[in-house]
């Protein structure tokens, strides 16, 4: 049975030698582009293109023949006696027109080949002058007959051509745009009518409504700025504080603060003592909003008056304190000393105090009993001072084993092990580095796991792709890598022996 590879093989541009390739006897099915395999039936190979088979070296020798004529529907037919390698190939022609002057400008009619079928009368010639089109008039380029409806005529004092309407001319005739002719509407560069009520292009002024394109948002140019323009970079402002008015009795924006249409930043100042958005403020206090839900930021004006007295209260004595007085608290009434057990009121003072009678005991612990528990054993009396206390252990095992053995254990709840079975062995790993230097190809590398047992793998130390090199288990401490060209100077791969 084959062996599938479900990745690509890099042979890193070395040789596949004494190789096969699939020998069938027809196509194999769901090919894809690129496979390649050998016709045992027509004896060659074969290679999918990604919608056909083609056999790789079929005949041989020179084209000796090929002939093409034109075709009705625009594609190329092989057609004729065959043409030698040294013959031309041609490209049939119609032939419906006869030749015409390089030189002259023509009404053409063309087939769905790019080819011309018919060729009116020349309307004029091509000039070799910077100016490029000469003027569609005779060949003396100086006249032309009165223009009809969208007719183009040349102005040599502009230099372009222009559609005019019919009857724009005065007279019957028309000399090179310099005299003989009076347009009964003016007209721009691009044959536009401009009438005497259009604004002139310095110092205009505008009547009625004028608009105007409106710039995009963050226009920084000379452009007319409309106003729409204007108000969208006004409402695209935010973080910045926009006096809306005042608030409380009198205010300008009524006596309490809004709860709709607010934007981040409106300000409304205090002009009455109250309770504004749950929030006690005087006057000359600001409320500034920071989300439009809305939430208040409160700003204290810090215009209050000085604190002239302050009148005792629970917990004061003095009656009323002027500035100039002193803020004293009243005595509890106990005497001063050390006890036990204190009562303090809220204010933080001690209003009771309680002797406990407490003595201080001075000696030695004599005896400590301990009450046994879940995975404790007690023996004995009570424990004094110089005894041992003692945790019992279940002996449920045969015999103690080798401290450097692995065995498969049970354990109880108590975390004793309660059972063992036989010593397993366990694998070893060692994990080595390879570092290329351009020159060497054979590496050793030194495992020390006492057996040629082992199981080695080596993969890229970049990419951590594996890779496939020979490898040879020289001793029980060590292996040889070897690679068919030197890995190059600073390339790392890791060498892991597991045994």
């Amino acid at each position: 049975m084959a062996k599938k590879f479900l990745v690509d093989i890099d042979l890193n541009k070395l040789e596949l030698q004494n190789a096969v390739i699939q020998n069938l006897a027809s196509d194999p099915s769901n090919p894809v582009a690129g496979l390649v395999y050998f016709n045992t039936t027509t004896h060659r190979f074969r290679v999918y293109t990604g919608t056909e088979w083609n056999e790789m070296g079929t005949g041989g020798g020179t084209v000796t023949s090929v002939s093409l004529e034109n075709a009705e529907d625009g594609g190329l037919s092989i057609s004729g006696s065959p043409i030698t390698s040294a013959g031309t190939i041609t490209i049939g022609h119609s032939n419906s027109i006869t030749a015409q002057s390089t030189q002259g400008l023509y009404p053409i009619t063309y087939d769905k080949n790019g080819h011309i079928t018919g060729a009116g009368t020349a309307v004029g010639v091509v000039s070799s002058s910077a100016n490029g089109l000469a003027p569609a008039i005779n060949s003396g380029n100086t006249q032309s007959a009165a223009i009809a409806t969208n007719d183009l005529v040349f102005d040599a004092t502009t230099g372009k051509y222009a559609k005019l309407p019919a009857n724009a001319f005065k007279d019957t005739t028309y000399t090179d745009g310099t005299a003989g002719y009076t347009l009964k509407a003016k007209q721009d560069g691009s044959g536009n009518v401009i009438t005497d009520t259009y604004a002139p292009l310095t110092s205009p002024a505008f009547t009625g409504t004028p608009t105007a394109p409106t710039a995009a948002s963050g226009t920084s140019t000379t452009q007319i700025a409309t106003t729409e323009f204007v108000t969208s970079a006004i409402s695209g402002i935010t973080g910045a504080m926009v006096f809306k008015g005042t608030v409380g009795t009198g205010g300008t924006a009524g006596t309490t603060l809004p709860t709709t249409g607010v934007k981040v930043g409106d300000t409304y100042k205090v002009a009455s003592d109250g309770t504004y958005a749950s929030q006690s403020a005087k006057v000359g206090d600001l409320f500034i909003a920071t989300a439009t839900t809305p939430t208040w930021a409160y700003v204290p004006s810090g215009d209050d008056a000085a604190v002239t007295s302050i009148t005792a209260g629970t917990g004061l004595t003095g009656g009323t304190i002027t500035t100039t007085g002193t803020i004293a608290l009243a005595t509890s009434g106990v005497t001063a000393g050390t006890y036990q057990g204190i009562t303090v009121d809220t204010y933080g003072r001690v209003t009771s105090a309680q002797d406990m009678g407490y003595t201080t005991n001075e000696g030695t612990v004599t005896s400590v009993g301990i009450t046994q528990g879940t995975g404790i054993t007690v023996t004995g009396s009570p424990i004094t001072t110089s005894g041992n206390i003692t945790v019992g252990l279940a002996d449920v095992l045969s015999s103690a084993q080798t401290t450097s053995g692995v065995y498969p254990i049970k354990v109880n709840k108590q975390g004793q092990i309660t059972e063992l079975g036989s010593a397993v062995t366990i694998l070893k790993k060692y994990t080595g580095t390879i570092t290329g230097n351009n020159s060497t190809k054979e590496f050793t590398i030194t495992h020390s796991l006492g057996s040629r047992d082992v199981i080695v793998q080596v993969y890229d130390g970049t990419s951590y792709e594996e890779v496939i090199v020979d490898i040879a288990r020289t001793t029980t401490s060590a292996v040889k890598v070897t690679f068919a060209a030197a890995p190059a100077t600073g390339t790392t791969y890791k060498v892991v022996v597991i045994g």
